[in-house]
């Protein structure tokens, strides 16, 4: 099931590819796009991002566990995450739709208890993290280069929903303890961009996104993205960069906590279709 996106992501490069015609013009970030424009242009991104790192703690009902994996035990149980944007912008103002997905399964260890009732227990952890934000955007930067390439900055924000579910297993020679619990809230987001025109087909863009500030358990949670963009047909452009995410939510207390608590870096690969 965790493989599809791999081989999806395959597919469309493949398919994409095969379709580029020698020649064929270049297809620029719709926020460039958009600059003199009175109709709306828009972009559908899909990528995906394969952490080199995670880092963190799992808790449900009271009890955690430690998540520790490199990339070799992500790539082994295919953990990844999945992610889509819808972008469209007119003129200096934009609408934007983020949907992620994030699954990991990861084992390790823990101790129950404490004092003389403590037990040291393998532990299993199942976790899915998904998301949708839905955002305004507004470009307040718009110039370019001493050599006439472009460049844009942009301001968004909005709201997000979040969905965490995680699963513990605890297993030893005092018995087996499974626990499970799913959490559901609603949070501000706010981010900036920025963005410049290397060549016709090269774009170069980095950009940082906060949510939660508090509410509803979510301390922070914020990433950072640095990615290029080649254009290899009028509509098509592939997407290769580096990001950077963190969580720190936390509710409830004592038998009834629960809180994914992680921070994760590694590469990602895309897609971006330009529809006009």
């Amino acid at each position: 099931m965790f493989l599809r996106p791999w081989l999806w992501l395959g597919y469309a490069l493949a398919a994409l590819i095969s379709c580029v015609a020698p020649g064929s013009l270049h297809a620029e970030p719709a926020v460039l796009r958009a600059q003199g424009q009175d109709a709306w242009t828009t972009d559908l991104t899909w990528w995906v991002f394969t952490p080199l790192s995670t880092t963190g703690t799992s808790t449900v009902d009271g009890q955690s566990a430690d998540i520790d994996m490199d990339l070799g035990e992500a790539l082994e149980v295919l953990y990844f995450t999945s992610s889509l944007r819808l972008e469209a912008w007119r003129g200096d103002i934009g609408l934007l739709l983020d949907a992620s997905y994030l699954s990991l399964s990861e084992e390790g260890g823990t101790t129950l208890g404490g004092g003389p009732f403590a037990r040291d227990l393998d532990a299993e952890i199942e976790a899915q993290q998904s998301w949708v934000s839905l955002m305004a955007g507004y470009r307040f930067l718009r110039s370019q280069t001493t050599s006439g390439n472009e460049i844009a900055a942009d301001l968004h924000g909005g709201l997000r929903y979040n969905r965490i579910h995680q699963s513990l297993e605890f297993t030893g020679s005092g018995g087996d303890v499974d626990l499970g619990g799913t959490k559901t809230w609603w949070e501000p987001v706010v981010g900036a961009r920025g963005m410049v025109e290397i060549n016709p087909n090269w774009t170069f863009a980095a950009g940082a996104d906060f949510a939660g500030f508090g509410v509803d358990g979510n301390d922070l949670a914020w990433s950072a993205t640095a990615a290029f963009d080649w254009s290899f047909s009028e509509r098509a452009s592939l997407k290769l960069g580096y990001r950077y995410y963190s969580i720190d939510y936390e509710t409830g207390s004592g038998s009834d906590a629960f809180g994914w608590d992680i921070e994760q870096h590694g590469p990602l690969i895309g897609l971006t279709y330009a529809f006009k």
